[in-house]
């Protein structure tokens, strides 16, 4: 590989890198707002949390959950990718 590409290997890494750090800021603002929204539902009597209401906050729960995974296999997924940049330069 020539120094022209490899430079511009670097660049695109830099730039996967910046993505990945955007990435792992939205999950952990993300599990904040789980957790919020967790302890909410925790607090709430027992008879609102079997409500509509309650429901709905739980399968939201469970939706963000399921988000955050998603997340966190893209965040898996980046940082397997930016290796594979780093055998090539």
């Amino acid at each position: 590989m020539n120094d022209i590409r490899r430079k511009e290997l670097e660049n695109i890494r830099s730039r996967i890198e910046s993505a990945l750090s955007d990435l792992a800021n939205a999950k952990d603002e993300l599990e904040g707002v789980i957790n919020e929204e967790q302890e909410a539902f925790d607090n709430m009597p027992e008879g609102l949390q079997q409500a509509d209401r309650g429901q709905a906050m739980e399968e939201g729960l469970s939706t963000l959950d399921d988000a955050s995974s998603t997340l966190d296999d893209l965040i898996s997924s980046i940082e397997d990718i930016l290796g594979q940049i780093d055998e090539v330069v």
